[in-house]
């Protein structure tokens, strides 16, 4: 950094040390923190099924296209 910073990444500087704060309270406070991973948990699950999901859809496609290629 040379010393000056823009209002945006002044702005994006202060929201990380808000997230950071933020993140040493819900470490500190043992019922939140089970609730947050609680949460990320299902999030994850939710990513996979997706992932999983188009997996199957893109080996669908690839099925379809040598069984039925384009003239």
């Amino acid at each position: 950094m040379n010393g000056r910073i823009d209002d945006e990444e002044k702005w994006k500087i202060e929201g990380d040390v808000r997230t950071l704060k933020e993140a040493e309270l819900i470490k500190v406070d043992p019922g939140r923190l089970k609730k947050a991973m609680d949460l990320m948990d299902d999030e994850m699950k939710a990513m996979m099924k997706v992932h999983a999901r188009l997996s199957i859809e893109d080996e669908a496609k690839k099925r379809f296209s040598k069984t039925y290629p384009e003239k």
